[in-house]
């Protein structure tokens, strides 16, 4: 699988949306889970359709009646593409602005700039309003890294001092991430360290 390729559920909704609604023509969210690939579960299709339009990137057009893949009539509603962009939207179910995900891309892009670091000069340089990383949560992230052998350590922690790093293994980037399953998973170059294959690990990490 290219690595590049590698997207998560939410990725995989916008792009499909992306592929489907540039012409300006309407779609459903069966058209949408239908152009998703991998597939998305319907259920995840369809939250993440309700987002993007109650946040101004779809307009419901009309409600209108659709043949399901399972040959039952459904109630399903109209759907255009207004606003288009590359990058997914960063909003919730309701619409609204989030941060979700925004905290590990800064700690990771505050690696690759510093000389050197500990975990209270990574929540410092990652926490820009209205995103705030707390020291535990970069605490965290900084270990899993250097267990990973992304970090290499200058000094040893200690009662007085945090332990000091610098990154020498700089993939991409895209922010390795730490996923449910307590695994690194790294979308730069596909690796990860339990016996999942890449896109299964992906679909875990929101």
């Amino acid at each position: 699988m290219d690595v590049k390729s590698l997207q998560t559920p939410r990725e995989r909704v916008w792009s499909a949306i992306l592929k489907i609604g540039k012409a300006g023509g309407t779609f459903t969210v069966f058209d949408v889970q239908d152009a998703c690939a991998p597939m998305v579960l319907f259920s995840t299709v369809s939250a993440c359709v309700r987002g993007f339009a109650r946040g101004g990137f779809l307009k419901e057009v009309q409600p209108t009646k659709v043949l399901s893949q399972h040959g039952a009539r459904h109630s399903s509603v109209l759907y255009r593409l207004v606003i288009v962009q590359f990058n997914t939207p960063r909003i919730d179910a309701d619409g609204k602005s989030t941060v979700q995900g925004l905290g590990i891309l800064a700690m990771w892009r505050s690696m690759r700039v510093l000389p050197s670091f500990d975990f209270r000069d990574i929540a410092r340089a990652a926490t820009l309003e209205p995103l705030t990383v707390s020291q535990t949560t970069a605490r965290l992230y900084v270990n899993s890294l250097f267990h990973a052998g992304y970090l290499k350590q200058l000094r040893e922690p200690t009662r007085q001092k945090p332990g000091l790093y610098k990154l020498v293994r700089n993939t991409g980037p895209n922010a390795p991430a730490i996923t449910r399953r307590k695994v690194v998973f790294d979308r730069n170059n596909g690796t990860f360290s339990n016996l999942e294959t890449a896109q299964e690990v992906c679909d875990g990490l929101e």
